[in-house]
């Protein structure tokens, strides 16, 4: 056992090598291309580690720079403003980027944060773990306040009975709107990001409903509120945010003990409902059509599509999918060693205006 750990520990650093020789040569199609084919050859020899050889070349909705989540680096603040818009990218970029990235995030999920550790020169464990959430929203501008559920289960009845969900959940609504200074010194602005989501902390899912990062949203509200002198807040991931909240309710729940880890129900599901992303989307139609399955439908009639497919790669790397993967990855301290198995597309009861939702299925050691 020992002797395969090191062997998977070398060859991710292999691997971890070529990405950054990739990185020394203009990316084109091409190199995006032989990037994935080289994915699926180191995937027959290593299970996981097929992404490391694969660039992160695109800037997404919900990352601001090329650092991990999760943590409070020293960095000037200028570096912390928002990135220039990149050029738009083709469909078969937008493709290759997805995939690429996919495939990294499921290798980390695979992998256990001390091998994560060996393998890459950031912390894998975010420094945002702490209860009660408050002590955190506080200090980086954020204000939580309860959300009516009235209609989180609109288009979703059906669904959430054959995986025996039952109750209502708790909506929680976050919202970043003034600015100020962080425990370390950082002045950040007012950015109007919000994450509004449904939790079933007792039953493990989680409904995204309405999400927009600082990153995105002050670029898009700039003349509303963004403060150009400052910073982004420190604290602006939905990963970081959604794991906070959901720990939050969950440890809640009697016998109330914050020190007890186990008290946090396996997370199960996670939907990101009405999806409005354009690249998204884009990934969406063009991993249906791979897998053999026609335009999104409804629930019961769709497959699911699973993490060891390019299809299912690509779903996980979309700006939809990938703050699930870092969700799990970088609260494995406190969520377990889980990861996402599979990805079902589907239209809610009613076709939701056309807006295809994605279900992705979570498990752990010994689940199915």
């Amino acid at each position: 056992m020992a002797n395969r750990t090191a062997l998977r520990i070398t060859l991710s650093m292999v691997a971890v090598l070529l990405t950054y020789l990739s990185f020394t040569s203009s990316p084109t199609e091409g190199d995006f291309r032989c990037s994935r084919f080289r994915c699926n050859e180191l995937s027959s020899n290593l299970k996981g580690a097929d992404s490391l050889d694969l660039p992160h070349k695109v800037l997404v909705e919900n990352e601001l720079d090329s650092k991990p989540r999760g943590h409070k680096e020293d960095v000037k603040e200028e570096t912390r403003r928002q990135a220039p818009k990149p050029p738009p990218l083709t469909p078969d970029q937008v493709w290759d980027n997805s995939v690429g990235r996919g495939c990294k995030l499921v290798a980390y999920m695979e992998m256990t944060s001390q091998e994560i550790r060996q393998t890459v020169e950031w912390e894998p464990e975010s420094c945002w773990q702490i209860y009660p959430a408050s002590d955190n929203l506080d200090a980086y501008g954020w204000t939580s306040s309860e959300m009516s559920n009235e209609f989180a289960k609109a288009g979703l009845e059906t669904l959430l009975d054959q995986l025996e969900i039952k109750g209502d959940p708790a909506g929680v609504s976050l919202r970043h709107l003034t600015g100020g200074t962080d425990p370390d010194g950082l002045h950040y602005s007012g950015t109007n990001g919000k994450y509004d989501n449904f939790y079933y902390a007792d039953q493990g899912m989680i409904i995204a409903l309405n999400n927009w990062s600082p990153a995105k949203t002050c670029t898009t509200y700039k003349d509303y509120i963004f403060d150009k002198n400052r910073a982004l807040p420190r604290l602006a991931q939905w990963s970081d945010l959604v794991f906070l909240t959901y720990q939050d309710l969950a440890l809640r729940l009697p016998p109330i003990d914050p020190a007890d880890s186990s008290k946090l129900t396996p997370l199960r599901y996670v939907i990101r409902n009405g999806v409005v992303n354009k690249d998204t989307q884009l990934v969406i139609d063009r991993a249906l059509e791979k897998s053999g399955q026609g335009p999104a439908g409804n629930f019961a009639d769709k497959r699911p599509i699973g993490m060891d497919s390019e299809a299912g790669k690509a779903l996980l790397g979309t700006p939809n999918g990938d703050g699930v993967s870092w969700l799990l990855v970088q609260h494995k301290s406190r969520m377990g060693g889980r990861r996402v198995k599979d990805v079902t597309v589907f239209l809610p009861e009613g076709g939701g205006a056309g807006k295809a939702c994605l279900l992705f299925r979570i498990v752990g050691e010994g689940d199915e």
